[in-house]
């Protein structure tokens, strides 16, 4: 179960952080 956590946690991180580039991308 702590692995599928921690890889869920690391999914959403890498989302988030797409999601990050494309809003600058969008800003810049």
């Amino acid at each position: 179960m702590q692995k599928l956590r921690a890889s869920d946690q690391i999914d959403t991180d890498e989302d988030r952080t797409c999601l990050e580039q494309e809003i600058l991308q969008c800003a810049s």
